[in-house]
C-alpha cells in the first residue's frame, strides 16, 4: 500500500471515531426548577437544557404528562400525530436554543387540569436522559387586604399590607399603591416602562414596600412619619401579564392618644365583682390595639387582650379564671375588666396599657376591697359624723343667735334726756326760810 493510501486510510479511521465520539457523548437533562407556578388562564413555560452544552438538533426530544403526549421533535421538527387531545392547538416547542441544547415547551392558556409532573427526554444515536419537572396550576388571583383599616398615630407609622388569593409569587409582577388618582401613586414595585404615573409628592422619602414574603404573595407598604391628612383608602393593583386585582385598605390616623381611668378608685366588697374601666383619649377604636392589665409586674399580667405573639408574659394564677374583658365600646376605646370573687388580697394599684403599632399609654386604677358590711359600717360613720356635725352647726347658730338677741334688746331701751329748764331746785327744809327765799330769787 503506497503511502498515500495509508493516509487515507489513517484519515477516515480518525472521521469514523470522532464521529462515533460525538454521537455517544453523554450527557443530562436539567430542568429550571419545581415545581413551576403557573396561573389559570395564563401561558406556562417548561425549560429543559443539556449539560453539558451541545448541540441537540439531531436528538429525538420528547415531552409528556403521565401516559400523555404532549410534544416530540423529531428529525429536525414536531411531530404531532400522537397529541393528547387536551394539548391540541395549545403547546409550542421553542427551539432557538436547540443547538446550545436548550428546548422549552411553551403551554397555553393554562387549564386546572394542566397541573402535574412532566418528564422532558432528549434521546441522542445511544445515550438518552430525561428530567422531571412539576407544573402547579393556581386558580386566578385574587387580591385581598391583610386589614381592611388600618389605624396609626400621627407622626408614626401604617402597615398597609395585601396578598393573592391563592398564594402565589408575585416576584414578576407588577404591584401598585395609590390613593384616588391612579396615575400618583403612593409606591409601584417593578414598574411597567409604558406606566407614565409618578409618585405623589406627599409621600417621597415617606414610603418602602415590605417584600420578605413575596414569594407567597404577600406585600406591606410602610408610610413613615404619617399625617392626619394621610386619613383615607388606598388601592392595592397587582398585574400579572394578562390579568390584574385590587383591592382597598382603609387608613385613619389619630392624635397620639392617652390611656384614662373611668374611676381613678373603685370599692368592692370580698366575694364581690370589681369593674375596673380605663379608655383612650381622644376617643377611637381600640380593636386592633393590645390590652393589658397587670399589678406589680407587667410579666405577671390580670388580663391581656390581643397579645403580641413576642410577649413572654403569663396570667398571674391569682386571677386565673376570675377575669374578663367587657369590650362593648372597644369601637371607643373603652373597656372594663371585671374581676370575679374579688379578695382582700386584690386590693391595690392596677395599671392599664394600651399598645398601638408605635404608641403606648397606661393609666392606674386603685382598688379597694373591704368585708362584708365594711361598706355599710363606712356609710354609717360617714353619716353619724355628717348628724355630729349638723349638730355642732345648730349649737352654734343658736348661741350666735341668742348673743345677738341680748344685744339688739340692749340697743332697743332709750335713754331719757332732762331738761335743764324743767329741772327745779331742791327744797331745804332745814333751812333758813329767808335762805329758801333766797334761792328762788337766783
Amino acid at each position: 500500500m503506497t503511502g498515500h493510501g495509508i493516509t487515507i486510510v489513517f484519515q477516515v479511521i480518525g472521521l469514523l471515531t470522532a464521529l462515533r465520539t460525538t454521537s455517544g457523548k453523554r450527557f443530562t437533562v436539567v430542568s429550571t426548577g419545581s415545581p413551576v407556578p403557573a396561573t389559570l388562564g395564563n401561558d406556562s413555560y417548561l425549560c429543559c437544557r443539556l449539560e453539558p452544552e451541545i448541540s441537540a438538533e439531531n436528538m429525538t426530544i420528547k415531552f409528556h404528562v403521565g401516559d400523555y403526549n404532549i410534544c416530540l421533535y423529531k428529525n429536525g421538527k414536531e411531530d404531532l400525530s400522537n397529541q393528547n387531545e387536551t394539548y391540541k392547538d395549545r403547546v409550542e416547542l421553542l427551539t432557538e436554543n436547540i443547538t446550545v441544547g436548550q428546548v422549552t415547551l411553551w403551554i397555553k392558556n393554562i387549564q386546572q387540569s394542566d397541573t402535574g409532573n412532566y418528564t422532558c427526554t432528549f434521546v441522542s444515536d445511544d445515550f438518552s436522559s430525561i428530567a422531571t419537572m412539576e407544573l402547579h396550576v393556581n386558580k386566578r388571583f385574587e387580591v385581598k387586604a391583610t386589614e381592611k383599616t388600618v389605624i396609626a398615630t400621627n407622626g408614626g407609622a401604617a402597615d398597609l399590607g395585601c396578598h393573592l388569593d391563592p398564594e402565589n409569587s408575585a416576584e414578576l409582577m407588577t404591584i401598585k399603591f395609590h390613593r384616588g388618582d391612579p396615575k400618583s401613586y403612593v409606591y409601584v414595585y417593578n414598574k411597567n416602562p409604558a406606566d407614565s404615573g409618578t409618585q405623589n409628592e406627599t409621600y417621597k422619602d415617606r414610603t418602602e414596600l415590605l417584600t420578605e414574603n413575596i414569594t407567597r404573595g404577600q406585600v406591606v407598604v410602610r408610610i413613615k412619619n404619617v399625617q392626619l391628612s394621610d386619613t383615607g383608602n388606598y388601592t392595592c393593583i397587582f398585574y400579572s401579564k394578562d390579568h390584574y386585582s385590587k383591592t382597598t385598605v382603609e387608613l385613619k390616623v389619630t392624635e397620639r392618644f392617652e390611656v384614662k381611668a373611668t374611676e381613678k378608685t373603685v370599692i368592692a366588697t370580698n366575694g364581690g365583682a370589681a369593674d375596673l374601666g380605663c379608655h383612650l383619649d381622644p376617643e377611637n377604636s381600640a380593636e386592633l390595639m393590645t390590652i393589658k392589665f397587670h399589678r406589680g409586674d407587667p410579666k405577671s399580667y390580670v388580663y391581656v387582650y390581643n397579645k403580641n405573639p413576642a410577649d413572654s408574659g403569663t396570667e398571674n394564677e391569682t386571677y386565673k379564671d376570675r377575669t374578663e374583658l367587657l369590650t362593648e365600646n372597644i369601637t371607643r376605646g373603652q373597656v372594663v375588666v371585671r374581676i370575679k370573687n374579688v379578695q382582700l388580697s386584690d386590693t391595690g394599684n392596677y395599671t392599664c396599657i394600651f399598645y398601638s403599632k408605635d404608641h403606648y399609654s397606661s393609666t392606674t386604677v386603685e382598688l379597694k376591697v373591704t368585708a362584708p358590711g365594711g361598706t355599710m359600717i363606712t356609710v354609717m360613720i360617714i353619716i353619724a359624723g355628717l348628724l355630729f356635725l349638723g349638730i355642732m352647726f345648730l349649737v352654734i347658730a343658736c348661741k350666735t343667735f341668742k348673743k345677738g338677741l341680748v344685744r339688739n334688746r340692749r340697743e332697743a331701751v332709750p335713754v331719757q334726756e332732762i331738761p335743764l329748764n324743767s329741772m327745779s331746785t331742791p327744797v331745804n327744809n332745814n333751812s333758813d326760810p329767808g335762805e329758801n327765799d333766797a334761792l328762788k330769787d337766783n
